[in-house]
């Protein structure tokens, strides 16, 4: 299994990295959109710098996280600003070498969650980034969301299911349009991810694992929470990921402690995928 860890790219970066490659990881994701660098029109410059970095850590990264609206932004709304720092994001994805760039597809919630209309604007949306895409070889993968808030599930977003991924992703036939699969997501919508994942099957191209107790989008350490509480069951899950055949990395999102205690989270996280491993073995 490739082990993976998601980094945001204004947060700690150096040190991140070094304990990275001092845990085992030689894979990380880098999360474009979570500073201001994508934004900027010098943005090149400083994915330079991260390359660099990634070498004296002999690190690779073969996925990124794109920028994104706010989840309560309707779709029928665009800024130029952030569709222009999507389009830099393929671009710099492509500079750090990464084969993927994680989506999140947009909402109409105005005038109360409309289905037709979400897919109608991530299609438009995916048609205006798809170009760039191709031209600089990254895959865009769709991102199944979160049930917001989580015990109201009236109030969904678009890729709250996998069956509007797989139409989304199957409208185009492009094979730079994929899927995302965040495990943590799912969760919090009471998703039978062993069903999704068969359904999804390789339309799945990375993933974002972390977990939480159903009552929020807590993006914690796998295997760490009580199951009493709700918590993710792996065993199962991993099961189906191996058996669909999927090779992309196993990539972690989560969220960091304070620096005294963050070499040995980042150890943790690596041990954590690790007995992730051993149950898709089992």
């Amino acid at each position: 299994m490739r082990k993976s860890i998601q980094i945001r790219e204004e947060e700690n970066l150096e040190l991140m990295l070094a304990y990275a490659q001092k845990a085992g990881f030689r894979e990380v994701a880098i999360s474009l959109g979570s500073g201001d660098l994508i934004f900027r029109d010098d943005f090149e410059d400083g994915i330079a710098k991260i390359s660099e970095l990634l070498k004296q850590h002999n690190l690779v990264c073969r996925q990124t996280h794109m920028p994104c609206y706010h989840l309560l932004v309707s779709s029928e709304e665009t800024e130029e600003k952030v569709e222009n720092a999507i389009k830099n994001s393929l671009k710099a994805s492509a500079l750090l070498g990464a084969e993927w760039a994680a989506f999140h597809p947009r909402s109409a919630v105005n005038a109360g969650y409309n289905l037709k209309k979400s897919f109608e604007a991530n299609k438009r949306d995916l048609e205006s980034y798809l170009p760039y895409a191709e031209k600089y070889g990254v895959g865009i993968a769709v991102e199944n969301m979160p049930l917001y808030p989580y015990q109201n599930p009236q109030w969904r977003f678009f890729g709250g299911g996998w069956e509007e991924l797989i139409d989304l992703c199957d409208s185009f036939g492009s094979d730079k349009i994929g899927i995302c699969w965040d495990f943590g997501h799912a969760h919090t919508a009471a998703l039978d991810q062993c069903e999704a994942l068969q359904a999804i099957g390789d339309r799945l191209k990375i993933t974002h694992v972390h977990d939480n107790y159903r009552n929020g989008d807590h993006h914690q350490l796998p295997l760490l929470a009580s199951t009493e509480w709700g918590s993710i069951d792996w065993a199962p899950i991993m099961k189906t990921v191996k058996n669909i055949g999927y090779k992309g990395p196993m990539t972690l999102e989560l969220i960091f402690p304070p620096l005294p205690m963050l070499e040995s989270f980042v150890k943790c996280c690596h041990d954590s995928l690790t007995c992730l491993e051993e149950f898709a073995e089992k």
